[in-house]
């Protein structure tokens, strides 16, 4: 690595922790009305969602469940709550990577849609992160947070939990931003597989979705050995428009125990990323 990498390298990080440093508290209290409590504690979280039953409580129905996964960019395009309720409309599931918050949630989404919010990236002005919004409140909530190594931003990963509508078991709901800016997999692995061991456990349905920056053979390998072996398939799209880098796909979404109906995926103009939808059914 030259010495020109090597000090560019190191600029930037420091000016990433000159930026968290400056922190705005106010503006990390903000939560929408609707936000669920969260867990940080990756065993605590593991022991919550082992005792999670949705038999007595409102689940999601098992027909035509509609899932909408979206990395807004930061909500940088003004119109991009426009193309989010309009594209989410009937979601009943509403995944988002890079997404901004603030005390009203999102413009265009149903103000009952229950917020579960892991925070990644913050500066004075606004934070960002994870959201997973949904019909239903989730009977538990896990935020897990890993660094990016050169700039040490952190990546957030939301993990939830759902009942289901006459049924005993409960969907188990993984919302991803993986570690992007690396010369090799290694971090990018721990936080994947931290991820994936709540689906080790976990013996219902399962989504794991969201923005697996997998702009190369390397990353996209190892995200697909790690989802196959612990048996969960990629959704595949009639209409695939999701962004690439290199010829790579970097936004997926996999399931396990669960049909696909549709998938399909739509071109806008208001984020770097794409949208997709998929159609599930239990």
């Amino acid at each position: 690595m030259s010495r020109v990498f090597s000090s560019l390298i190191i600029s930037v990080a420091l000016a990433a922790c000159s930026v968290q440093t400056g922190l705005d508290q106010r503006a990390a209290q903000q939560q929408p009305a609707n936000a669920s409590p969260v867990l940080t504690d990756a065993k605590q979280c593991s022991l919550v969602l082992q005792k999670s039953s949705g038999s007595s409580v409102t689940g999601l129905e098992g027909t035509d469940l509609q899932l909408f996964t979206w990395n807004t960019h930061k909500n940088t395009d003004a119109a991009m709550r426009a193309d989010l309720g309009r594209l989410a409309e009937g979601a009943d599931l509403i995944l988002l990577q890079e997404a901004v918050i603030d005390s009203e949630g999102f413009a265009g989404i149903d103000p009952a849609f229950h917020w579960s919010f892991s925070q990644g990236y913050r500066t004075e002005n606004f934070r960002s992160g994870v959201t997973t919004a949904s019909r239903i409140r989730p009977l538990a909530q896990c935020s897990l947070t890993h660094k990016e190594p050169w700039l040490r931003s952190p990546k957030a990963t939301n993990i939830t939990e759902f009942a289901l509508a006459d049924s005993d078991q409960t969907l188990l709901v993984i919302n991803l931003h993986l570690i992007n800016f690396t010369i090799g997999v290694e971090a990018m692995r721990q936080q994947l597989l931290q991820a994936l061991s709540f689906v080790e456990q976990h013996t219902g349905p399962v989504i794991v979705a969201g923005d697996f920056n997998t702009w190369n053979k390397s990353r996209r390998e190892l995200v697909a050995d790690a989802l196959l072996s612990r048996g969960l398939e990629p959704v595949s799209y009639d209409s695939d428009y999701r962004k690439r880098f290199l010829g790579h796909a970097l936004d997926h979404t996999y399931i396990r125990d669960i049909t696909v109906a549709r998938g399909t995926s739509y071109p806008v103009n208001t984020s770097d990323h794409n949208p997709t939808s998929v159609t599930l059914k239990f």
